[in-house]
C-alpha cells in the first residue's frame, strides 16, 4: 500500500469519526419546539398531551398550558389531546406555536353507565336518562340530590329544608309503587347508599338514571323503585394538579305568598261557619276590634295583645339566605397509581 493511498485510509477514518460524533437531529433547523395550548375561551389547558407522531417522545402542558419538547423524527408531526377536546394534529413549522383546542361535548353525551358496564347510548334500548359533572355544577345548591331537580326525566325531588345538615330530599323516580318503600336504588361506584346528600357534586363524573323495567331488571326487587348510577371522579396519569374555587350565592324563594290580615281573616271565619250551618266564630264587637289595625291599631297594649295583626312569615322567615361555598380539588398520578382528593366547606350565616 502506497504512502498517498494510506493517506487517503485515514482521512476517510477521520471524518467518518468526526460525523458519528454529532448528535442526529433530523428536526433539521427545530431540535425543539415550544408552545402554549389555550380552550375556546382563551384558558389555558392544563396537563393536555404533547406527542411526536409515530414516537413515544410526548409532554404535557403545566399551570400556564406552556410545553417544550425535544424533537426526534423527520419532518415531525404534534398531537394535542385532552380529555373532552378534538385531537389537534399540527406540523411543526416554527420552533414556536400556539394551539386552539375545541371542545367535544359530544363524548359525555353519547356515553352512559349502565348496571353492567358503559354503553353508547345510541345502542341502549332501555329508558336510560344521563347528566355529566359540567351540568351538575352550574346549580348552586350544595346537596347533590337537589341540584338534580329538573335536569332528569322522570325525577320528582321535594326539599323540605334549605339548612346545612337538614337539607335531605326525597326522591321519586317512578311514583309510588308500593307502600314499604318509594325511594330508588342509589349505587356509588357500583355499592348502595341510602342517600346521597354527604356526596360533594364536585366529586362527581356522571350520573345515569335506570327506569324501565329492562333497565332495572339485572337489580331485581331493589330496582323496582328505579336505580340511579353515579360515577365519581378519577384521578389522570400527569402531575398533580390543584383547582380551587370559592363560590357565594343567595337563595330565596321564588314565590312569596301574600298573607290575609286579621280583620279580613275574621270575617272569611265567619262566613265560612255560616256556610257550613254553624254558628259565626267571632262576635260583632271582636269584629270591631280587629277592624282598629286598618287605622293603623290600638296604643292599648292589652288590646293590641288579645287582637293581634301579626305576620308570621315575616318574623321567622328571612327575604334570603347567604351562602359561601368553598371547593379544593388534588388530582394527578402515575401509571400504576392514581389519586383525586376534594375538600368543601360551605357556610351559610344567615340560618
Amino acid at each position: 500500500m502506497t504512502y498517498h493511498q494510506k493517506h487517503f485510509i485515514a482521512l476517510c477514518m477521520a471524518t467518518l469519526l468526526w460525523l458519528v460524533s454529532i448528535p442526529v437531529v433530523w428536526g433539521a433547523d427545530i431540535p425543539v419546539v415550544s408552545g402554549t395550548v389555550i380552550d375556546g375561551d382563551g384558558e389555558p389547558v392544563i396537563g393536555a398531551t404533547i406527542r411526536e407522531q409515530n414516537t413515544p417522545n410526548a409532554t404535557f402542558t403545566n399551570v400556564d398550558g406552556e410545553f417544550t419538547l425535544k424533537l426526534t423524527s423527520k419532518n415531525p408531526v404534534l398531537e394535542i389531546s385532552f380529555i373532552g377536546y378534538k385531537t389537534v394534529k399540527l406540523p411543526v413549522t416554527s420552533s414556536t406555536v400556539r394551539v386552539t383546542m375545541e371542545t367535544e361535548a359530544t363524548d359525555l353525551d353519547e356515553v352512559v353507565v349502565v348496571a353492567y358496564g358503559q354503553q353508547k347510548k345510541v345502542t341502549v334500548t332501555g329508558s336510560v336518562a344521563a347528566v355529566g359533572s359540567a351540568e351538575i355544577k352550574k346549580s348552586s345548591e350544595p346537596n347533590l340530590a337537589a341540584t338534580l331537580s329538573g335536569k332528569l326525566p322522570g325525577l320528582t325531588t321535594m326539599q323540605q329544608s334549605g339548612a346545612p345538615g337538614e337539607d335531605d330530599v326525597k326522591m321519586f323516580l317512578r311514583g309510588a309503587a308500593t307502600t314499604n318503600g318509594t325511594s330508588p336504588l342509589i349505587l356509588v361506584d357500583g355499592i348502595p347508599r341510602t342517600s346521597m346528600s354527604e356526596i360533594d357534586p364536585n366529586e362527581v363524573q356522571s350520573i345515569s338514571v335506570l327506569k324501565d323495567a329492562s333497565s332495572t331488571a339485572v337489580f331485581g326487587v331493589r330496582g323496582a323503585n328505579g336505580v340511579i348510577l353515579i360515577t365519581t371522579r378519577r384521578g389522570e396519569e400527569g402531575k398533580i394538579n390543584v383547582h380551587g374555587q370559592v363560590n357565594y350565592s343567595m337563595q330565596q324563594f321564588n314565590y312569596w305568598p301574600e298573607g290575609r290580615h286579621s280583620y279580613d281573616f275574621v270575617r272569611l271565619a265567619n262566613e265560612a261557619a255560616l256556610n257550613d250551618g254553624g254558628v259565626p266564630k267571632y262576635t260583632d264587637a271582636q269584629v270591631a276590634m280587629y277592624d282598629l289595625w286598618k287605622t293603623g291599631g290600638s296604643s292599648d297594649p292589652t288590646i293590641r295583645y288579645w287582637y293581634p295583626d301579626t305576620d308570621w312569615g315575616d318574623v321567622y322567615l328571612k327575604d334570603h339566605s347567604n351562602m359561601v361555598q368553598a371547593n379544593v380539588n388534588i388530582s394527578g398520578g402515575s401509571k400504576k397509581l392514581f389519586k383525586f382528593d376534594s375538600i368543601k366547606f360551605l357556610w351559610q350565616p344567615n340560618q
